[in-house]
């Protein structure tokens, strides 16, 4: 069984993840993957544990100001003429938000034939965005970059949720051609 006989190509799952919510469980998610390969039958094998990155920032009332905290922090340093006190100051007076992303990696397997190595994994990442800390810690400030953008001693938050849960494509792998 070759690649080209799946109708799941890396875009099309990535258009799949776009436009699925998670629910509470992914059945929605499954049952779409499995409509468009009607003939071979698609599972969820396992979910990985819970993991957490870096997300963006959001001001009090969690409006984004943007998608990557690392990206902003360097740009806004360089705007500020490279003042770690000027960007201190500005995260301040506005009130930023650091935020995190945590989720899980779903491993779906579709079946490609009798032997254990005939099927495709497929990994989907299920993550949702949550507050995490004020920006900058007014009593214990960050003395460089990167403390600023993973401080020691962060001023935590009660946390609220950015937006809603989402799935994103991670990757597909062929096993059967990984294991020749």
């Amino acid at each position: 069984m070759t690649e080209q006989h799946f109708k799941l190509d890396g875009q099309q799952l990535a258009k799949i993840c776009k436009h699925t919510l998670p629910g509470q469980d992914d059945e929605l998610l499954l049952s779409k993957l499995q409509a468009l390969n009607p003939d071979y039958p698609i599972r969820l094998a396992r979910t990985g544990n819970e993991w957490y990155r870096l997300g963006g920032i959001v001001d009090m009332e969690g409006n984004r100001i943007a998608n990557d905290l690392v990206e902003w922090t360097e740009r806004t340093y360089i705007e500020c003429g490279k003042n770690l006190q000027t960007l201190i100051d500005h995260a301040q007076e506005q009130q930023l938000i650091a935020t995190r992303q945590t989720g899980n990696t779903l491993y779906f397997v579709i079946q490609t034939g009798a032997k254990a190595e005939q099927f495709i994994q497929i990994d989907i990442d299920k993550t949702h965005e949550m507050s995490d800390r004020l920006l900058v810690n007014g009593d214990n400030p960050p003395e460089d970059l990167e403390e600023f953008i993973d401080p020691l001693d962060p001023e935590c938050i009660e946390t609220f949720c950015i937006g809603t849960s989402r799935y994103s494509y991670r990757r597909k792998t062929d096993v059967s051609v990984f294991m020749d």
